[in-house]
């Protein structure tokens, strides 16, 4: 919390409030593309899996998103 407070004070708060909003962002609009394909890719299952691909495909790009995120933030604060 008090690391919080003093990165609030800090001149390197708005590129850092930018950063965090602007990779929420990414996260939500992720997640709006693919409620909205989500009826269509319903009628098409991976073989292997037996899943539906409106599941499947959300799934992984939600974990390669995050990964992106991550490193992205990582580099950004350096």
């Amino acid at each position: 919390m008090i690391a919080l407070l003093i990165l609030y004070r800090s001149k390197h708060w708005p590129r850092f409030k930018n950063l965090v909003l602007g990779l929420f962002g990414a996260w939500v609009g992720l997640f709006f593309l693919t409620s909205v394909f989500m009826r269509p890719l319903n009628n098409v299952i991976v073989p292997v899996l037996d899943l539906p691909l409106s599941f499947y495909m959300p799934v992984q790009a939600a974990v390669i998103v995050f990964a992106v995120m991550v490193f992205r933030f990582a580099r950004a604060t350096r």
